[in-house]
């Protein structure tokens, strides 16, 4: 959960820092931090989505990992 958490919140950070730099009181000459703010936003969700998948991809794996065999699978 706090994987989750914290790449949301640095995304949230630099998404606000790119509407400061580029829309909001901070215009000027370092609106090109607020394009590398943007971009970096971006990335932390997509890494999110990609850790995301990866934790569910696992969970599937080890969802039937306490059966031994095929016999075992079997309802009595």
């Amino acid at each position: 959960m706090y994987p989750y958490i914290g790449m949301t919140i640095i995304a949230l950070v630099n998404f606000y820092f790119a509407f400061y730099y580029i829309l909001g009181g901070g215009r000027g000459e370092l609106m090109w931090m607020g394009i590398v703010s943007l971009l970096v936003g971006i990335i932390f969700l997509l890494l999110l989505n990609r850790y995301h998948r990866s934790v569910k991809r696992q969970n599937m794996t080890d969802f039937n990992s306490h059966i031994k065999s095929d016999d075992d699978r079997l309802l009595k």
